[in-house]
């Protein structure tokens, strides 16, 4: 067994204390809790805000948007009203996809190639029942 000695006193060093006031033992005890209780609540709060939804939980999924397209009889009588119609009902289905939020050339493309665009445009057709518009669109389906 070996003991190391301090420089000249022959005695091993003691270590010192930290100095404190008598009777604070309690208060430094409260406030060394307080602020590790304060860093914990940050943290829980910062997860919190940060973290999204947990499993189980309700996530929004493929929100529906809506573009009302006004017509009348008159763009349902002859074949080129009807193709003005199918126009406009095709950039309606353009915008409810996501096609005004898009900003890229390749992204708007494929927005136009999408089933949302398609099925969008044929449930109109279909909901509005007229002959000469779904002649229209299936003599002209969109590019």
């Amino acid at each position: 067994m070996m003991v190391i000695m301090g420089k000249a006193t022959g005695a091993a060093r003691k270590r010192a204390r930290p100095f404190r006031l008598s009777g604070s033992n309690g208060i430094w005890n409260h406030v060394e809790g307080a602020g590790m209780g304060l860093v914990i609540a940050l943290g829980l709060i910062l997860l919190l805000a940060v973290h999204g939804p947990a499993n189980g939980q309700d996530v929004p999924t493929d929100k529906t948007d809506a573009v009302r397209v006004a017509y009348d009889g008159a763009d349902l009588r002859d074949a080129a009203h009807a193709r003005g119609l199918l126009a406009r009902l095709d950039h309606a289905a353009l915008v409810a996809c996501g096609d005004d939020r898009a900003s890229l050339d390749a992204l708007r493309a494929a927005i136009g190639r999408s089933d949302c665009r398609q099925q969008a445009l044929a449930q109109a057709v279909a909901r509005i029942g007229a002959p000469m518009l779904s002649a229209a669109l299936h003599d002209a389906p969109p590019a």
